[in-house]
């Protein structure tokens, strides 16, 4: 023990006037970082301070998402993994960065690192605007498969845009090794977005459609063709808020080349009160109405007084006797013409035998099968074949 002091500084022994130095400085190092506002804990309740800050999300009276729209980005949870593990929890698109950078004038300092926030309550960390890079489209209608622009609130630093890029050895996630998100204050090609129909099989019909808010969407990264992700709950990112989840730029598709839930994402805006939304953008389908009783009655007796094949169709009586009379006459007309031209053949000409010759009009027609009573000048019209019965059977 003879290399330790053992003894307090008042003793007044071994180096006990270097201790009381030290012990000075010290006190003196924390009142100044004090007066600064440099302490750690300082900076850690200036951040919450300011970037917890509520945000009241934009209001969509028709349900659908516009350019300007404070919204925030949200992906549903994963309850079924309890069994093989901790459950994915909900969570929002947040921007996370270090308190050095932050205490800098209270605004995010690029680059900005992006999590999956738990803390799903509307704040300015966890809000974001959709911008279109062109002013004269805000109050636009968002579409599907149209590009657009995620920025953070101006209140702290609303210059910074989410953006991503191909992932290299050296620049890619830190756990998943995936292709990095990061906010960053340039508006190039690499902070391109667009919104894309969650089911593949109906994706193509649904382009250039209008967005519906609060409704599963796919966002896609368009210089890289990735979907926004967010990892496994094996590859958590301690903060200095909570435990958030890692946020990527990595398509997962299942055994029928369908996006995974990792990639299936909520576009979170505030429903008014009291104001009934279009059907297409209702959270539930509306149920379908069914008429009573006495309205189906009398439709159905409408329908069985009608005639078939036409009872569908809302025409008057005289119109109806119109057509049935009209097609009566067709009938007729083409039935002449087809024993018209049946007579006239050469070929079908046969010689008229009858069994009785005083009684030659209760006959049928060899030729056509139509009694005689009908067509007597057809009989009459018949003549004989020019060959005979010998020559008839050498052929």
């Amino acid at each position: 023990m003879w290399h330790k002091n053992v003894y307090t500084p008042p003793v007044r022994l071994g180096n006990w006037y270097e201790d009381v130095v030290l012990e000075e400085e010290t006190i003196k190092d924390f009142l100044h970082k004090k007066s600064q506002n440099e302490l750690l804990m300082q900076k850690t309740a200036f951040v919450k301070e300011k970037l917890l800050q509520p945000v009241e999300l934009s209001v969509v009276s028709d349900g659908y998402v516009r350019f300007g729209n404070t919204v925030q980005i949200k992906n549903l949870g994963d309850p079924s993994r309890i069994y093989f593990g901790r459950p994915r929890a909900d969570c929002v698109l947040s921007a996370n960065c270090d308190t050095d950078l932050v205490f800098n004038g209270g605004l995010l300092v690029p680059p900005c690192k992006v999590t999956g926030s738990r803390q799903t309550s509307p704040c300015l960390q966890n809000s974001f605007i959709i911008t279109s890079g062109n002013e004269s489209d805000d109050g636009q209608m968002l579409h599907y498969n149209q590009t657009f622009y995620l920025r953070i609130p101006d209140q702290i630093g609303g210059h910074l845009y989410l953006q991503s890029d191909r992932f290299d050895f050296s620049k890619c996630s830190q756990r998943a090794r995936h292709q990095q998100v990061f906010l960053s204050d340039q508006t190039m090609y690499l902070a391109k977005w667009r919104v894309l129909y969650f089911n593949q099989l109906l994706r193509l019909e649904h382009d250039y459609h209008p967005v519906c808010a609060n409704k599963i969407v796919i966002i896609n990264h368009v210089y890289t063709n990735q979907n926004l992700n967010v990892e496994d709950t094996s590859r958590l990112l301690s903060t200095e808020y909570n435990a958030d989840y890692e946020i990527t730029a990595h398509t997962l598709l299942d055994e029928h080349k369908a996006e995974k839930e990792q990639n299936l994402w909520l576009i979170t805006t505030r429903e008014p009160e009291g104001i009934a939304l279009p059907p297409r953008c209702l959270k539930t389908p509306p149920s379908p109405v069914v008429p009573c009783i006495e309205e189906t009655i009398p439709a159905v007796k409408e329908a069985e007084t009608k005639p078939a094949g036409i009872c569908s169709l809302t025409i008057s009586e005289e119109e109806r006797q119109g057509m049935v009379h009209d097609l009566q006459n067709e009938e007729s007309r083409l039935h002449s013409q087809y024993i018209d031209e049946h007579t006239k053949d050469p070929r079908y000409r046969k010689k008229v035998e009858f069994a009785d010759p005083n009684n030659k009009e209760d006959l049928p027609c060899s030729n056509c099968n139509i009694s005689n009573n009908s067509s007597n000048n057809h009989n009459k019209d018949a003549v004989a074949p020019t060959t005979t019965p010998a020559e008839a059977s050498k052929m």
